[in-house]
């Protein structure tokens, strides 16, 4: 199964809901192929975003153009769009079948055509054999697959999810974030899908919206949203992240954060402020080593506040005895030393691996 794809075209979009402004001018583009996600907290304004483009909510200003053609008016079973609801919304009294055929019915599709198409969807998703088995007789990841295959059956050149996963264990939720993009890629299908989590937005985009409060914050691809956030919402919202605010100022010839009274940490090489402006440098945790010194970039002491174990990674917390502490977290690994509670230990970090917001 192969389908046709479109380009997704968002245009000074805004909402309000009486006197509430739920989505702020909001303007950004898919390309087709491509598989985007809109992340952000409750009240965001992201599902509202994908109602509109689907057409079930009509925005109070801007367009919706899909590959180019305006269809702002246009109803949503004219648009030719696959939407995976978040809670599926099967009919329980149908089969799996003929919850993937409805879409097919209702567009009068010859029956053996249906049959086959069913099939291609059916083996897609991994539910060959499951045909003639009710919704109630499957379990959360085998529902939402029959979803995903009802919306591709009839090979929509556009797919919309909402919070897909939002109903699945976290082990499960995991694996259907690679199936899903393993089948995106597969049908090279233009997708938007809405989430509030932030991992799910990085491991299945090519694109991240973030939302915040009905506005955009930042847009593109994950690793430039996560490496290179242009706010502290992006900082702390996507990931974790430690945040340090100050002032910046001058020293030995290069801008530094003054924090308590002086000048603390040396702002990164690709930051151009101007002095005396508020700052905020902000450095993720899995980026910072910690030590009793050693050469690094930027290379801070500090006294070990708690150390609590997370599995895969230690969470280690220092305290600088100036603002902020800092998180950091190294790799749990046998016969690795591990800093104590009130042990002194140098922190340290590349310039690389810092922003600063402005």
């Amino acid at each position: 199964m192969m389908s046709s794809t479109a380009s997704v075209t968002v245009d000074g979009i805004e909402k309000r809901f009486g006197d509430h402004l739920a989505v702020r001018s909001t303007s950004f583009e898919v390309p087709a192929g491509a598989f985007a996600t809109l992340v952000g907290p409750s009240g965001s304004g992201k599902t509202t975003i994908l109602k509109v483009i689907a057409g079930f909510e009509e925005p109070t200003a801007g367009r919706i153009l899909l590959a180019g053609r305006d269809v702002t008016r246009t109803p949503p079973h004219r648009r030719d769009i696959g939407f995976v609801f978040q809670q599926y919304a099967l009919f329980p009294h149908l089969t799996v079948f003929d919850n993937i055929a409805y879409p097919l019915r209702m567009r009068r599709v010859p029956a053996a055509e249906m049959k086959s198409r069913v099939g291609e969807a059916l083996d897609l998703v991994q539910l060959a054999g499951l045909d003639r088995r009710y919704p109630a007789q499957l379990s959360g990841g085998q529902q939402q697959r029959v979803a995903l295959a009802r919306a591709i059956v009839f090979r929509p050149p556009i797919l919309l999810m909402d919070e897909p996963m939002s109903a699945l264990d976290k082990r499960l939720r995991d694996e259907m974030q690679y199936e899903i993009r393993h089948l995106q890629r597969k049908l090279g299908i233009t997708t938007i899908a809405v989430t509030h989590d932030q991992t799910e937005a990085l491991v299945m985009s090519d694109m991240v919206v973030v939302l915040n409060k009905g506005a955009i914050e930042q847009i593109g691809d994950p690793h430039g949203v996560y490496k290179s956030p242009r706010s502290e919402f992006v900082a702390t919202f996507i990931g974790e992240s430690n945040v340090v605010r100050g002032v910046v100022v001058e020293r030995d010839g290069r801008p530094w954060l003054e924090v308590d009274g002086r000048p603390r940490l040396p702002l990164p090489d690709k930051a151009a402020p101007a002095i005396g402006r508020p700052a905020t440098y902000v450095v993720r945790p899995e980026s910072i080593g910690v030590g009793r010194g050693g050469p690094a970039a930027v290379n801070v002491g500090g006294t070990v506040a708690e150390v609590t174990f997370v599995g895969d990674a230690q969470r280690i917390r220092v305290e600088l005895g100036w603002g902020t502490p800092l998180v950091a977290k190294v790799a749990s690994r046998e016969g690795l030393p591990v800093p104590r509670a009130g042990e002194a230990v140098e922190v340290t970090w590349s310039h690389e691996d810092a922003s600063a917001i402005f």
